[in-house]
């Protein structure tokens, strides 16, 4: 249940810790599990061909296909109406963007040469099935010749962008329900929630019509692996002023690892 800002206050530090950690806890439990679920139901649906099942639909041509870039705008405007005059949580936002487009970056676009799918598929057999100079050990090269990426295993990359960003987004967003509800909020709830549901209907559309199980099962771990790691893992334990959950009315004090009281501070978000 959630508490109001005098009731929060009200707490101990030992007792704010232990509810942000057990509130986290179980919240990552339920997102987590929603994704998962979303692809193992969809993986067994039987769906006759539709508009959703074309790789040139509109949405997957224009949205998904460049969906990182859409997360980022979203989350730039999020950063600035949020943290507006406030330089330090700005550039936090801006570091947990970076870090989560580095993982983006190094799974679907170079790794030191090919990107890691693009290894993952040629370690698993796969090739590109039109005769070129050279090697091809890249999809998107592949295609541009007019030759076919087959036999490898190809882990789903729509998987793993969309619970990727889906998840990254909704860690940030959480924080909207500490703030008081006006323009900004109501902004920011209509355009997290309309980018979420798209990326949440285009996974589901993905684990119905494309891939095998396989296939978007390990896309799927990729997806959830930078977001378990990170504020499952190393930034709650060792960067807990990089969550994005420094809470009105009291503030993380990097010295005691305890969150502070801070009453003059109220409206910090």
């Amino acid at each position: 249940m959630k508490l109001s800002r005098v009731e929060m206050l009200k707490k101990s530090k030992e007792e704010r810790e232990l509810e942000y950690k057990r509130n986290h806890i179980i919240g990552q439990c339920v997102l987590g599990s929603f994704y998962v679920i979303t692809v193992v139901l969809g993986s067994f649906a039987r769906t006759p061909e539709s508009y959703w099942s074309s790789r040139s639909n509109l949405i997957n041509k224009y949205f998904v296909k460049i969906g990182w870039f859409w997360t980022t705008i979203v989350f730039i405007i999020y950063a600035i109406l949020i943290h507006t005059n406030k330089l330090e949580q700005f550039v936090k936002a801006i570091i947990r963007l970076l870090l989560a487009s580095l993982y983006w970056y190094l799974f679907t676009q170079w790794l030191f040469g090919p990107s890691l799918l693009d290894r993952v598929f040629v370690l698993t057999g796969g090739e590109c099935s039109k005769v070129v100079p050279g090697e091809i050990f890249e999809a998107h090269v592949c295609r541009k010749g007019g030759g076919d990426w087959n036999n490898g295993h190809d882990v789903s990359g729509h998987c793993f962008m969309l619970i990727h960003a889906s998840l990254f987004i909704l860690e940030d967003a959480n924080i909207l329900f500490y703030r008081s509800n006006n323009w900004k909020n109501k902004f920011l709830f209509k355009l997290f929630g309309g980018l979420l549901f798209l990326w949440w209907w285009m996974l589901l559309m993905t684990a119905v019509y494309f891939h095998t199980s396989f296939e978007k099962f390990t896309g799927t771990l990729s997806g959830l692996f930078y977001w378990a790691l990170m504020y499952g893992f190393i930034f709650p334990k060792y960067m807990p002023y990089m969550m994005p959950y420094e809470l009105e009315g009291y503030k993380f004090d990097k010295k005691s690892n305890y969150w502070n009281d801070d009453t003059e501070r109220i409206d910090y978000f």
